[in-house]
């Protein structure tokens, strides 16, 4: 009997830690204060990169030969607005990884942060989906825009991933192919991320809106003569003597009157 009750005490020891746990996790405090700490990691890693855009030629040789044991104890100078740290993540994210397409990471933090403190209600599934798809596209096409002029600028606009995938693709499937390529993969995000952009599309394939112009143009076309026949009518009539001789009575009577 002893052991019987002893095991019973240790497994409901175990369920009750187990609820505290989960109690603790799902709590709206806890919940919120997460969120609150994203959001402030996601506004310091904003002004990271948006300092990059400024500073980084200035502290882009200082970044590439820091050692780690300076990047953890914050040493050096650097000219980026949030330090070392943020120097180092700027440069890491728009350089080395995924270029300007990186504030779409910060676009699914902030939503992230924003759900957890229930000040929105979006689906962080969907959210996650278009920040992903978004962002490798992002990466590719602005990679595949600015391909020539890396040599010049100390910041690539689609990071090395862009860098290396748009000239993989242009290798394989060239320019044009490339292009078509882009196209589409923006076309089926549009497509999953908006009801609208089927019938979009279906009324531009279908020419739709070239007959409307025709329409409207032959609809215009065809008021005009109508118009100028009215007005002719209308200036015949004031030529004709028997018009003439009615208004003159119509005069005559006035006068008598």
């Amino acid at each position: 009997m002893a052991k019987k009750t002893t095991a019973k005490q240790n497994t409901n020891n175990g369920e009750s830690k187990f609820k505290g746990i989960r109690n603790f996790f799902t709590s709206e405090r806890t919940r919120f204060i997460t969120g609150l700490v994203i959001s402030i990691v996601t506004i310091y890693v904003g002004l990271a990169l948006i300092s990059f855009f400024f500073t980084g030629g200035a502290d882009q040789s200082k970044i590439e030969n820091i050692p780690l044991s300076d990047l953890v104890i914050n040493r050096g100078s650097v000219e980026n607005w949030t330090g070392v740290r943020g120097a180092f993540l700027a440069d890491l994210l728009m350089n080395r990884w995924f270029g300007i397409s990186s504030f779409l990471i910060l676009f699914f933090l902030g939503s992230v942060g924003a759900k957890l403190m229930n000040l929105s209600r979006v689906s962080l599934l969907k959210r996650f989906l278009f920040s992903a798809a978004m962002l490798i596209w992002g990466s590719l096409f602005f990679a595949f825009i600015f391909i020539r002029g890396y040599e010049d600028t100390f910041i690539y606009l689609g990071g090395q991933h862009g860098y290396y995938l748009s000239e993989v693709m242009m290798n394989n499937i060239g320019i044009p192919g490339t292009i078509l390529l882009l196209v589409g993969l923006f076309l089926i995000v549009a497509i999953f991320t908006s009801k609208r952009t089927i019938p979009f599309l279906q009324n531009v394939f279908s020419f739709g809106w070239l007959k409307n112009r025709l329409k409207r143009d032959k609809s215009e076309t065809t008021e005009v003569p109508e118009e100028e026949e009215s007005q002719a009518q209308s200036s015949e009539e004031q030529e004709d003597p028997k018009w003439k001789g009615i208004q003159d009575d119509d005069e005559e009577e006035d006068e008598e009157e």
